[in-house]
């Protein structure tokens, strides 16, 4: 932008430059210039694109669609069926992108969502979301309120990418795990330096440049597949050291490394270098010659009823030898027994504690201070109403219990509450008449009515009279 004006670049049926005073400028300006330096008597049959955009509007601002001094202005006049054709394909492909656009900030939003949602996200936090981080072991990682939304978008954003491209649809995943990129950046925490969720990102973006084959992503490519190599050695090891230390002397990561190997392989071939694509690729050869198993002993241990995927990993994590993968398979297992049983404890503490309610300030009832006032030989129910009628407070939860007429009053106010429940849920005897009679099934009429008479004593005979002549009253024994 010079003193004198803006000079925009046209593209279309015109190839020039137009100068116009400022990005203030109208719509209907641009378009007289536009006249004058292609010669046409009237501005009015030009049509103006920029971004995907029409600038219909003739009295709106340049600035407000969008128009910068490095805007290229395609202009179109009405009379050409091939213009029209190209307008329209233009228009098309600005729909797309905006919906494209619409599409990506609503995920982003969604994402942004449920990584709140994950916050504090020990027992109980939400009602019917469960969110948490975990380790390769299954154990809980605890981080900061900040740390721990960027990386629950980052993964929630890297899973929806990779449904994505297990679908075929590569442009769309590779704007999600574009986003999932951005999300893991805001992370501060030294979790991303002892974990490969964002060298594992890496690798599928670059899998999406190459499934799109865009041969202009390939400097974007290489530097991605640099960073890739990065977090996996410093989460793995140079050597895959923390690896061997967890797994022994196989890594199930090494299947990653084939993956990270043959994409710099492809990437040094098309950048010309020849003889590190060789070096790439050879190494990931040998790579995934070493995750191949023997057909014979795969079939031994299918055999003994494990699936294929248990022999699989125990013939690699065992180098072949059967017998120590059937101790490794029935270990995994354990562990695995292991943390659905912590899990399904854990679902049913935040059952109970949804039942608890909330405290006055909002917040559910804190389970381990619970827990400790049980220690002191209180009841449940009892301990966990006094800390919520004081915000979790266990100082003030202990005066109230060890002060015996403010025990008195709480236990009498569960008894209440208890009571007004059971009244709400227990069902009047007129109901209880009316269910009875009722068919319980469209399916299978003939069966509920011949079962539910007899419940109540009545031979099946006399109960469908009795159904027939009463319709719903209730049934007296003669």
């Amino acid at each position: 932008m010079g003193s004198r004006g803006v000079d925009l670049k046209l593209a279309g049926a015109s190839k020039s430059t137009v100068l116009v005073p400022s990005l203030d400028a109208t719509v209907r300006d641009l378009k007289l210039e536009i006249a004058k330096i292609t010669g046409l008597a009237s501005s009015q049959d030009l049509k103006l694109i920029v971004g995907g955009k029409r600038l219909q509007d003739e009295s709106k601002p340049l600035r407000e669609y969008g128009v910068t001094a490095n805007s290229r202005v395609l202009v179109l006049g009405a009379q050409s069926a091939e213009a029209q054709r190209t307008l329209a394909d233009e228009e098309a492909r600005g729909r797309q992108q905006q919906e494209r656009a619409e599409r990506l900030q609503r995920l982003k939003l969604a994402a942004a969502e449920l990584a709140k949602r994950s916050i504090n996200s020990g027992i109980g936090h939400e009602e019917h979301f469960e969110l948490a981080l975990e380790n390769q072991h299954g154990d809980a990682i605890m981080l900061d309120k900040a740390d721990q939304e960027s990386l629950v978008m980052g993964l929630s954003l890297h899973d929806k990418g990779k449904v994505l491209m297990d679908q075929g649809d590569y442009h769309s995943a590779l704007d999600i795990l574009l986003l999932s990129e951005e999300a893991f950046g805001c992370c501060n925490s030294s979790i991303k330096h002892s974990a490969d969720n964002e060298g594992l990102l890496m690798l599928d973006i670059v899998w999406c440049y190459f499934q799109l084959r865009d041969a202009a992503s390939l400097g974007a490519a290489t530097e991605r597949l640099g960073k890739a190599r990065a977090w996996l050695q410093r989460s793995h090891g140079p050597n895959l050291e923390r690896m061997k230390v967890l797994h022994g002397d196989f890594s199930p990561e090494l299947s990653t490394y084939v993956r990270l190997e043959l994409l710099e392989g492809v990437g040094a071939y098309h950048a010309g270098d020849k003889a590190r694509a060789k070096a790439a690729l050879d190494g990931a050869l040998a790579k995934w010659e070493r995750l191949q198993v023997s057909d014979e002993r795969l079939a031994d241990l299918l055999a003994m009823g494990f699936t294929s995927s248990e022999a699989k990993r125990g013939l690699r994590f065992c180098a072949g030898d059967c017998e120590r993968a059937v101790g490794f398979i029935m270990e995994q297992r354990r562990l695995a027994s292991e943390r659905k049983d912590r899990q399904r404890t854990e679902r049913k503490l935040r059952a109970e504690q949804q039942g608890y309610g909330r405290t006055p300030n909002g917040q559910r009832v804190d389970m381990q201070l619970m827990e400790r006032l049980c220690l002191l030989g209180y009841d449940r129910p009892l301990a966990a109403e006094a800390l919520r009628q004081v915000n979790n407070d266990i100082q003030v939860a202990l005066d109230v219990l060890s002060n015996p007429m403010a025990n008195a009053v709480l236990q009498q106010h569960l008894a209440t509450v208890k009571q007004a429940s059971n009244k709400r849920t227990r069902p009047s005897v007129d109901e209880v008449a009316v269910a009875l009679l009722r068919p319980c099934s469209t399916k299978a009429p003939l069966l509920c009515q011949r079962a539910q008479p007899k419940s109540l004593g009545y031979p099946a005979h006399q109960a469908a009279a009795a159904r027939d002549q009463t319709g719903m009253r209730k049934w007296r024994r003669s």
